[in-house]
């Protein structure tokens, strides 16, 4: 079989094909003819063959579309005086909501890892230390006692079995050894006897003896049974005498020794002294951040509130008292709301805030930024900026 390709405008009925052809035409006009037949093509018809054309897959592009649900909503509607019901469908499409960071987690320092130094906190300096012991004390309200009159120890005290009547113990004993009963001697022994009955006669006076002796050694006079009670009363009440103004004369003596012209206050106190002391005579610079440090500070008497916590901080673990530093955004009485470092003090089992760089201020007690509205950004043992 031939496969030719001809023009759509070629008709069966031209001439050039014999009658005895039997041609049958397809929808894409391609004559298929029978071996036998004889087709006469145009100069102008080119015959090609066929080629199966490449199947070209276009490539599927989606779209990213946003999630849309649908829901079934039950309606009421007022219709031809009666109320009726019926459900209609309606989509939506989630809106992302953003949600804020969680807020980050502030540890509250316990007051044990408050003591000793730490940067910028020169807690252990030799000055520092001697500034918290001169804030730590006050002048001794009390004049220092008089020197008392050396007085002589009394020595022992009396024993009442010490002072026995001697004259009425020795006749007493005298009287008791003159009725001493004969003494019963060795006890008999049976080889010492010619005979049985013999040895048990002389043991049984043996015995007898041994217990009349015994029974006599036993009523012997002792000599607490003769005590001279006016004696031991009288040399008592003469060292009880002695004694009450030997331990009056110790008293007076420890008085006049551990007198000092001052005087170590309590904790609350010292925590006052050192703010205070910081507060009236400490400037207050503005800066960002430490730059000083409390040495230079309590030095240079001028510093912004990190380093007028480094002083205060510093000073209070100097005295032995733990001290830390809180840090938040707050708002002054001027309108400013800005951050804000001040520390916190321990003494009487909880902590005093210590914002010292305004004058309105007290030990716990904050006047000068409004304390329900500040944010807390920070609780630290050691300022890390």
């Amino acid at each position: 079989m031939v496969i030719c390709t001809v023009p759509s405008s070629w008709s069966l009925d031209s001439q050039d094909v014999s009658k005895e052809s039997q041609i049958a035409l397809n929808y894409k006009n391609i004559p298929t003819v029978s071996a036998t037949s004889t087709v006469k093509v145009n100069a102008a018809s080119k015959i090609r063959k066929k080629v199966k054309a490449k199947k070209v897959t276009k490539r599927k592009v989606t779209k990213k579309v946003k999630a849309v649900k649908r829901y079934k909503v039950k309606v009421r509607y007022f219709y031809k005086g009666k109320w009726r019901t019926k459900y209609v469908y309606r989509t939506y499409t989630p809106v992302a909501v953003s949600r804020p960071a969680p807020a980050p987690v502030i540890r509250d320092v316990p007051y044990w890892e408050c003591y000793g130094p730490s940067a910028n906190c020169q807690s252990d300096n030799a000055d520092i230390i001697s500034y918290a012991r001169y804030l730590s004390t006050i002048p001794n309200p009390d004049p220092r006692p008089p020197l008392p009159t050396a007085v002589d120890s009394p020595g022992a005290e009396p024993q009442q079995s010490n002072y026995i009547d001697e004259t009425a113990y020795n006749t007493a004993h005298s009287a008791w050894e003159s009725t001493e009963p004969q003494q019963p001697g060795d006890e008999p022994q049976l080889s010492d006897y010619p005979d049985e009955t013999a040895f048990n006669t002389a043991h049984a006076t043996w015995a007898s003896q041994s217990a009349a002796h015994s029974a006599w050694a036993s009523t012997e006079p002792q000599q607490s049974s003769y005590l001279d009670t006016a004696a031991y009363n009288a040399a008592h009440a003469t060292w009880a005498s002695q004694n009450t103004a030997y331990q009056d004369y110790l008293t007076a003596k420890a008085a006049y020794d551990n007198w000092s012209p001052t005087v170590v206050v309590s904790d609350y106190q010292k925590a006052v002294n050192i703010f205070e002391e910081v507060q009236h005579k400490t400037a207050y610079s503005y800066y960002y951040n430490t730059q000083r440090g409390a040495y230079r500070t309590l030095t240079e008497r001028l510093a912004n509130c990190c380093d007028h916590a480094h002083a205060i901080v510093a000073l209070a673990r100097a005295a032995g008292l733990p001290a830390r530093y809180k840090h938040g955004d707050c708002t002054f009485n001027s309108g400013l709301r800005t951050g804000h470092v001040w520390a916190e003090i321990w003494a009487d089992g909880r902590w005093y805030c210590a914002d010292a760089i305004s004058l309105s201020n007290s030990l716990g007690t904050i006047n000068n930024w409004n304390t329900g509205t500040w944010t807390l950004k920070g609780i630290y043992s050691s300022l890390p900026f």
